[in-house]
């Protein structure tokens, strides 16, 4: 922005923009696509530094959804885990689910 280096520090820079990088700088991944989810789509967050999201603070390590349908650009601090679909069920069906902090199926 103001044309110093900052050692480590990393930007996201969204939309259709150009622009140079600096001596030192690099692109962690190359140039990214957005996620775009579908009212049957869910994408698998975690949190790689403290951040906070709208009205909810995040620490390292916490996981949570973001349900479709949404245009979804995560930001540097958020790591996607996976791309998850609905689970469709029939009326005689079911599944066991199990809770990761306390071990309880429900």
């Amino acid at each position: 922005e103001d044309g110093t280096v900052k050692l480590g520090k990393k930007t996201l820079v969204k939309g259709e923009r150009s622009f140079f990088l600096q001596p030192g700088e690099r692109l962690e991944n190359g140039i990214q696509n957005v996620h775009v989810l579908d009212g049957e789509e869910a994408l698998l967050l975690r949190a790689k530094e403290n951040f906070s999201d709208g009205d909810s603070n995040r620490k390292p390590g916490d996981k949570w959804m973001i349900k479709g349908p949404c245009d979804y650009i995560p930001p540097i601090e958020v790591e996607i885990l996976e791309k998850r679909r609905v689970i469709p069920l029939d009326e005689n069906e079911g599944i066991y689910i199990r809770d990761l902090n306390t071990g309880k199926v429900r």
